[in-house]
């Protein structure tokens, strides 16, 4: 998460080397955040994700997690909130989905269902901009699975000792402030 994180051999606790003080982005779980603060901004929608004329877009009804086991898709590393969300999506199906490509690059994931028919579970905000070009749009999907889809929650990480200076502080007010808006 930062520079550098490694046990100390006498104490056993993890100890961070780094020159950041604050983390924004996904917020992420587990024991990894030992010494560390997190604080929420906004949740952000997970979307499964495909070229505009990719055919469950075409066919206009919502695709099923059925529908969506029969495709191949770009997933997300191991370890990561997004990947964990579509693990989630897609357990106890008696035919998993085909996950042909794993990569943490999201101009790689872009890329790559640009190009061809696989799908990526990312996030409205994460395709913005080619979503507004109309490179790159939601797969239609049924009720059932918008219900399993679930959200990523986009926040600040810091160290639990970290105190603001001034201009930080005036700088995370209005992150905050930007954030509720």
């Amino acid at each position: 998460m930062w520079a550098s994180s490694r046990p100390n051999i006498l104490s056993g606790r993890t100890t961070r080397a780094g020159a950041s003080d604050i983390l924004i982005g996904a917020l992420r779980s587990g024991s990894d955040l030992s010494g560390l603060r997190t604080e929420a901004l906004f949740d952000d929608p997970y979307a499964i994700v495909g070229r505009p004329a990719h055919p469950l877009v075409l066919r206009g009804r919502g695709a099923t997690l059925a529908d969506l086991a029969q495709q191949e898709w770009v997933a997300q590393r191991p370890g990561t909130p997004i990947r964990a969300a579509f693990d989630s999506l897609v357990e106890n199906q008696t035919v998993p989905p085909r996950t042909s490509i794993e990569t943490s690059s999201l101009v790689l994931t872009r890329a790559i269902i640009l190009q061809s028919d696989r799908l990526s579970m990312l996030s409205r905000r994460q395709i913005a901009i080619e979503e507004r070009e109309g490179l790159l749009t939601c797969v239609p999907i049924a009720e059932d699975v918008r219900e399993r889809m679930g959200t990523r929650t986009i926040g600040m990480t810091m160290r639990e000792t970290w105190l603001p200076s001034r201009l930080q502080s005036i700088f995370l007010e209005r992150l905050r402030r930007a954030a509720a808006s």
